[in-house]
């Protein structure tokens, strides 16, 4: 698993690019501070139906997280799917516990990141059967 290099908006660290949509579930009313500038034509949809390049979804209870990852898994076999939470250990959510619980889902992420002060996220892909 490959940390980003710094000094990059959190938009390019997660492979937002020009003219991309990216679909966002759940985003703070701050998300686009989060995601700093937005590489040109890039336009953002939040809860839409539709399957967009990029996803974002931001998480904020683990118990809603859990109870929403298997219908959200299925994003990650036609989206990129960043599961974003803050920083920090608050009510069980952390970093690990996201991992784990993606994992547990059939879900292996490949690439980790700080999206600013508050944020971080994981990208995640359906893990790939072996045989």
């Amino acid at each position: 698993m490959m940390e980003t290099a710094p000094g990059r908006t959190a938009a390019q660290k997660m492979g937002i690019r020009a003219g991309t949509v990216a679909g966002l579930i759940d985003p703070p009313v701050d998300y686009l501070k989060v995601l700093g500038e937005l590489p040109e034509g890039v336009v953002t949809e939040e809860d839409s139906r539709r399957v967009c390049p990029v996803t974002v979804w931001f998480v904020h209870d683990p118990g809603e997280y859990e109870a929403a990852l298997p219908s959200r898994r299925t994003l990650a076999t036609r989206s990129r799917l960043w599961i974003v939470w803050q920083k920090g250990w608050r009510d069980g959510l952390n970093g690990n516990f996201v991992r784990e619980a993606a994992l547990a889902m059939g879900l292996v992420d490949y690439k980790i990141c700080s999206l600013d002060g508050v944020w971080s996220g994981m990208v995640f892909t359906v893990k790939k059967a072996r045989g």
